[in-house]
C-alpha cells in the first residue's frame, strides 16, 4: 500500500493538504484532507470553472454548515489523479466555501479549492497514519 506524505504540507501551511490535478489541468489544485467531513466539497468557484467538463451534476440538498447556516448545494463528479498515478473520479458537494478558504489563504498564502472527507476516505479505504504523517492508499 503506497503511501502519501503529510509532513511538507503540514509543515508549511500546518494543514494536511493534497495538490492534485483536475480534470488533467496543467495547475495543481489543492485539497484538504479533513476527518472531520463527512463529505466531501468542493468549491463552487471551482465547479464554475471546469463546469463545461463535468459529465454528472445534479442538485443537491440542503445542508447544515459548521456556522449553524443553512447552504443550498449541488453534486457533480470531478475527475482528479494525485501525482500523475492514482486517478479517481468522485462525487464532490459543491457549495460556496470562500469565507474559510479566503481565511486559510490569508494565513497561510495558499488557496484551498475543496475536502476530501470521510465519505472518500472510506471509500477508497485510505489509511491515515497520525505519528508519521503519512497516507496509506
Amino acid at each position: 500500500m503506497p503511501a502519501y506524505e503529510l509532513t511538507h504540507s503540514i509543515q508549511t501551511l500546518r494543514l494536511p493538504v493534497i495538490p492534485v490535478k483536475l480534470f488533467n489541468a496543467e495547475n495543481h489544485s489543492l485539497l484538504l484532507v479533513d476527518t472531520g467531513s463527512d463529505r466531501s466539497i468542493m468549491d463552487i468557484t471551482v465547479y464554475n470553472h471546469f463546469k463545461d467538463k463535468i459529465t454528472n451534476s445534479e442538485q443537491g440538498q440542503n445542508i447544515i454548515t459548521t456556522n449553524g447556516k443553512t447552504a443550498s448545494t449541488l453534486t457533480a463528479q470531478f475527475d482528479f489523479t494525485i501525482d500523475d498515478t492514482l486517478k479517481y473520479s468522485e462525487p464532490f458537494t459543491c457549495m460556496d466555501c470562500s469565507v474559510g478558504f479566503n481565511q486559510i489563504q490569508k494565513e497561510t498564502g495558499y488557496q484551498l479549492h475543496g475536502i476530501l472527507g470521510t465519505d472518500f476516505l472510506v471509500k477508497h479505504q485510505w489509511k491515515i497514519d497520525f505519528e508519521k504523517l503519512q497516507i496509506h492508499t
